[in-house]
């Protein structure tokens, strides 16, 4: 509507020049200075930067330590939350995690000395102790100890022998009474041929135990003797770098832990995040909030600008960034703003078919009478 009120103004002025120039001379005509061409768009107030705030997590609102129209600087408490002592036990619980781990880490790398020469005295003693086992491992009869345990293998074969014989026997007369005499004899016989067998199982144990045993103590002592190397030989350069890095993981993992509580008990209060007023506060103390709801809007208002609403396609090829323009306010119809071309956007509107685009114009003169989202009315001179 503003747009054809413009181009009115503009061909009424045209047609009453016509009609004067038909009533002079001819010449006077070729004289005639063209009038400028303009054209005009719709536009909104908007501050400089505007932010609607919620609280990140639910709870009861404790205090609203602020009022609409306030000026606040960022970090500043806007709202508490109340509710918060599960959040500060975890933080508490989070930095002695933290600090026990430091102390941790602050002790391996002092003790770095310390624990090099016990890792040398560990090695020291394990290959001492590998010497040993290859000493009684040398001394050993393989050949003897191989014959003993073949022997006592045999002997276990045939006590095997005489026990499945005696339970037969015995299985032939174990339903008589007790104290049937054939029935006593085949009983003694059995548990005789069972005590032989298992004194036979203990003598091939023993037999092959004395190969077993010391085998056993050769492959510890050089499992020992090459662990207690490696110790050795990670605490040359300094601090054993397996526990350095199991420890460094533990610090990032107490630390991540710590800022994460922190994060979580600082969710308890809604802060500024930048300096401005506090344009509304959708808020009361006692109610339930969360990040469903807004809790406040801040806007920084130092100053003001335009974005346009109906800049067509047609006319936004005319407009470059730093051109100046003149802006007229509905509620101020008797006051022209001059603003500048700060941005003009580069994704389109399509609105009922028409494409827009937004320019953004930085006021230059501000009337303290001006409100946000007021409607305005921007003149482009074209170029």
């Amino acid at each position: 509507m503003k747009r054809l009120s413009i181009l009115i103004v503009i061909l009424v002025a045209n047609i009453a020049l016509a009609a004067c120039g038909a009533g002079t001379e001819t010449a006077t005509s070729s004289t005639t200075t063209p009038m400028p061409q303009i054209f005009v768009a719709e536009g909104h107030l908007v501050p400089q930067s505007n932010l609607t705030l919620a609280i990140l997590v639910r709870g009861k609102v404790a205090e609203i330590l602020v009022s609409k129209g306030e000026e606040v600087k960022a970090g500043q408490v806007l709202v508490s939350l109340a509710d918060r002592e599960q959040a500060q036990a975890s933080l508490e619980g989070a930095k002695l995690e933290q600090l026990v781990a430091n102390q941790a880490y602050d002790q391996l790398l002092r003790t770095t000395n310390l624990a090099h020469a016990q890792a040398w005295q560990a090695y020291i003693n394990a290959q001492q102790f590998r010497a040993a086992s290859e000493r009684a491992w040398e001394k050993l009869d393989l050949t003897t100890i191989k014959d003993a345990i073949s022997a006592s293998q045999a002997d276990v074969n045939a006590r095997k022998v005489d026990l499945e014989d005696a339970q037969k026997e015995f299985n032939k007369y174990k339903d008589l009474e007790e104290n049937n005499t054939t029935r006593k004899d085949a009983e003694d016989k059995l548990t005789i041929a069972r005590n032989n067998y298992n004194e036979a199982l203990r003598k091939l144990d023993e037999a092959t135990n004395k190969r077993d045993v010391l085998r056993a103590a050769l492959d510890t002592a050089l499992a020992v003797e090459a662990e207690a190397k490696r110790s050795y030989e990670n605490t040359q350069s300094g601090a054993d770098p397996d526990a350095l890095a199991l420890l460094e993981a533990r610090l990032g993992a107490t630390d991540a832990l710590v800022a994460a509580s922190q994060s979580l008990l600082d969710s308890y209060e809604l802060k500024a995040p930048m300096d401005g007023s506090i344009a509304e506060i959708n808020l009361t103390v006692g109610q339930q909030t969360g990040p469903e709801t807004w809790a406040v809007i801040l806007a920084d208002f130092s100053q003001w600008y335009v974005d346009t609403s109906d800049l067509s396609e047609l006319d936004v090829v005319k407009v470059e960034v730093g051109q100046q323009v003149e802006v007229t306010a509905d509620a101020l119809p008797g006051q022209t703003m001059t603003g500048i071309v700060e941005e003009i956007s580069n994704t389109p509107k399509n609105q009922a078919g028409d494409i827009l685009y937004t320019i953004h114009i930085r006021l230059q003169e501000v009337d303290a009478r001006l409100r946000w989202g007021m409607t305005v009315e921007v003149t482009f001179p074209e170029k």
